[in-house]
């Protein structure tokens, strides 16, 4: 590795060079496939809503309905600590918005993204009460693979994944004489729940 470069907390640029020529590329391509697919991650699995039965209900008093909230489940990021599933709560009463900042705390887990919105109540008489849980994995899960669920809990597809997106470019460089040697730059963004750097280590 001849650098890395940091961005942000959630992107970092990494070089490295020399290569033999061609090389750059077989290596480009097979870093970002391992990223993309073998990082250890955590994700929600299912939930569950106070009184309600399916994915296709409604809810009285909540703008959204539960296609909606499971879309947004979807996008929350976590940090999990240790491999046993945790089953987080969400209690929130009266008008207003119901982000990922309402989530109760719960030992070794924490939220990547609180700002985002999971669902509105519409008047001062709503009120939802909510259960996420979250576990950690490898790439990806189809809902109907979950095996973890309580049965009363609507399964979700998981993307455990904590790297986003990797891209990468080659350029031509030179060492002393040789110069048909190429340089390999990789940029790797991730979820905020792991480093760019420790993903690519």
């Amino acid at each position: 590795v001849k650098s890395i470069k940091s961005d942000d907390a959630k992107s970092s640029t990494i070089t490295i060079a020399p290569v033999q020529n061609g090389y750059g590329r077989t290596l480009g391509n097979s870093i970002r496939r391992v990223l993309l697919s073998s990082i250890p991650g955590a994700g929600a699995t299912g939930f569950r809503i106070e009184g309600v039965s399916n994915e296709f209900s409604t809810l009285d008093g909540i703008l959204e309905d539960v296609v909606d909230i499971t879309l947004a489940i979807k996008q929350l990021r976590f940090s999990v600590e240790g491999s046993e599933p945790a089953v987080l709560q969400i209690t929130k009463k009266g008008k207003g918005q119901v982000t990922g900042a309402d989530i109760a705390k719960f030992a070794g887990v924490e939220v990547i993204n609180p700002e985002v919105v999971i669902c509105n109540l519409t008047d001062s008489k709503s009120a939802i009460e909510m259960e996420i849980q979250v576990e950690q994995g490898v790439d990806y899960l189809r809902a109907s693979q979950q095996q973890n669920l309580p049965t009363n809990m609507i399964p979700l597809d998981t993307v455990f994944s904590p790297v986003v997106r990797v891209r990468y470019q080659i350029k031509d460089t030179r060492e002393g004489q040789n110069t048909d040697l190429d340089e390999l730059s990789i940029v790797v963004d991730t979820d905020g729940s792991i480093s760019p750097e420790t993903a690519f280590e």
